[in-house]
């Protein structure tokens, strides 16, 4: 409700961007309005605010811009945020099922699980939940006609089709994040914050972990998830290398992947990283480096210092 924006925003000086479309928003917010020193852009279409009110406010806050919905095209096209995507986790035995959403109507989401292309406006239009039985690739985005479409939104989900025998570690983790050692990386417990006790934490160092899969398989990829915080120092992976072996001794190189490291402050979240190798591979043993960026970037508060790495999961398929 209103008067409940209003006392929220009333702690809010430093906001630059406002966006209200769709919700309860009405002249209540009137009163806030001039304690936001730094705001220059406010988007307030489909509420209860009168268009006479909109034209007042124009006049009395001339370094705002007001976008109420009649003309978004003065300097170019207005950009779509990009679609939320809903799901309870990123492994499943069965079934996944994922569900995307838009604050505001009018906007069509299209959606992709073809790892060979991007999603255009002739892909799947989101119609309602997708249920996965397979391990998928969901990227998806916004459009709207007039608008700029959204940047893209992906997550990865794994239907977890091995079960991992055992598994060892070549350096332990910090004694901060020890979670259970090495068997907190296969027992299928996951989480999505930094607080959870699943989360092997590495400072400084790469995180290399070795599978035993009980017997010969046929292997093609393998997946981590790991978490990312920037304000505790712990980035995404720059990178996963693995190699397998059929006795434990002699390892062969199977598949390299780089991840693309942020380039200022990113929020705190979670990254279902794969890498896929050339060709499958018959392996008992799997031996999976985590490849940590081992110090703070330079955009970083903490640059030049140790950086940290948090892995909870790795999966083979």
């Amino acid at each position: 409700a209103s008067p409940q924006l209003a006392r929220m925003l009333k702690h809010s000086s430093y906001l630059e961007y406002l966006n209200v479309t769709n919700t309860r928003a009405d002249q209540s917010l009137q009163e806030v309005l001039p304690t936001l020193s730094r705001l220059n852009k406010l988007f307030i279409w489909q509420t209860g605010i009168q268009a006479e009110t909109l034209e007042n406010w124009k006049k009395q806050f001339p370094k705002v811009k007001i976008y109420a919905g009649a003309d978004v095209s003065d300097d170019a096209p207005m950009v779509l945020r990009p679609p939320k995507l809903k799901y309870g986790r990123s492994f499943f035995d069965d079934t996944a099922h994922v569900e995307l959403e838009f604050p505001f109507k009018g906007v069509e989401i299209y959606y992709t699980l073809d790892e060979a292309a991007s999603p255009t406006t002739q892909s799947n239009r989101y119609q309602g939940t997708i249920v996965l039985d397979q391990t998928s690739h969901v990227r998806a985005f916004a459009a709207k006609a007039g608008w700029t479409q959204s940047s893209l939104v992906d997550a990865v989900f794994v239907k977890k089709k091995m079960v991992v025998k055992s598994a060892s570690l070549t350096a332990p983790p910090s004694p901060k994040y020890p979670a259970k050692g090495a068997p907190s990386l296969i027992d299928g417990k996951i989480a999505d914050a930094q607080g959870a006790d699943t989360w092997l934490g590495y400072e400084g160092e790469h995180l290399t972990a070795t599978l035993d899969l009980g017997e010969v398989k046929s292997i093609s990829k393998t997946f981590a998830h790991c978490l990312e915080n920037n304000g505790s120092w712990i980035h995404r992976p720059i990178g996963m290398v693995v190699s397998t072996s059929l006795d434990g001794k002699k390892y062969t190189q199977q598949g390299v992947a780089s991840f693309a490291p942020n380039t200022s402050m990113g929020e705190q979240k979670v990254h279902l990283l794969g890498c896929h190798f050339k060709h499958p591979a018959e392996a008992r043993f799997v031996k999976i480096k985590v490849e940590n960026m081992l110090k703070n970037p330079s955009w970083h508060p903490g640059k030049g210092l140790k950086s940290w790495i948090f892995v909870d999961e790795l999966v083979v398929e």
